[in-house]
């Protein structure tokens, strides 16, 4: 809804596009009306900030357009917690993934990972929607769903796990993204295994990236074999780079910095 605008009549407006909605599965029904309202959106706003390097093209080539990356609370990832314990803990290697489950989880690759390794756990925290394909998964004895998690029980539930995974389909809508979950993953010091989606090609040897599912397996593997107490405390001060606090600053500098050339 763009209708925002007239409530504010000579205000400067600031925008961040977290994702290109008109790319999600889900609402391709209003596709034509979303980008209608994202050029509405760029003919408005003063500075416009992007989660991902490639949601830009969305808003076209402008002076006032920022690429900002999403960040992590560290003081809230990085506290001592007691651990997020199930029963299911028991079994190792715990393999993990927290965020909402769509069908951007690609439950193939989970399907023949898990097939390939049945002594690790497979544990999913967040909200299910009803297009995610669980199906493929849900008879299998080390692949396990929680639910809903909330914020406050994160820390402890992903600092539980061994490696921690983004098994993303890559299309789209995942290529205009910037997973949130990757930079609370590096806080609590995880090994990382993903699919080639926007945004983890800018962390480096921080995550580990898989093509194939055969891929993704070796990762996971690797992940589990090169552990170690100096790459957690390492990937640790890495996410201090990518606080929210940092995160902020920067956006009020730009922000401030606009509003200057403007007045």
């Amino acid at each position: 809804y763009t209708g925002y605008f007239s409530f504010f009549p000579g205000a400067k407006y600031i925008f961040d596009a977290v994702d290109n909605w008109a790319e999600h599965p889900n609402y391709k029904k209003f596709r034509e009306k979303l980008l209608e309202n994202y050029k509405i959106i760029a003919s408005k706003s003063h500075v416009i900030f992007t989660v991902a390097d490639t949601l830009r093209e969305v808003f076209g080539k402008r002076d006032d357009l920022y690429w900002i990356p999403n960040g992590v609370d560290t003081d809230h990832f990085q506290k001592n917690v007691e651990p997020f314990f199930y029963s299911f803990e028991l079994h190792r290697p715990l393999v993990g993934y927290v965020g909402v489950i769509q069908k951007r989880v690609n439950f193939s690759l989970i399907k023949y990972v898990a097939e390939k390794h049945p002594r690790m756990m497979f544990v999913f925290a967040g909200p299910v929607w009803k297009d995610a394909e669980t199906h493929l998964v849900k008879n299998m004895p080390n692949v396990r769903f929680l639910g809903f998690v909330p914020y406050k029980n994160l820390p402890g539930l992903i600092q539980s796990f061994d490696v921690a995974i983004i098994p993303h389909r890559v299309d789209e809508f995942t290529q205009s993204m910037d997973p949130l979950k990757m930079y609370e993953y590096l806080a609590c010091g995880k090994p990382m295994v993903s699919t080639p989606v926007a945004g983890v090609n800018n962390m480096g040897e921080y995550v580990e990236t898989a093509v194939t599912p055969e891929e993704f397996s070796e990762k996971i593997q690797k992940a589990l074999q090169e552990e170690s107490p100096e790459r957690q405390n390492t990937r640790k001060e890495k996410a201090r780079e990518h606080s929210w606090k940092n995160r902020v600053q920067l956006m009020m500098n730009l922000i401030l910095r606009n509003h200057e050339n403007v007045s």
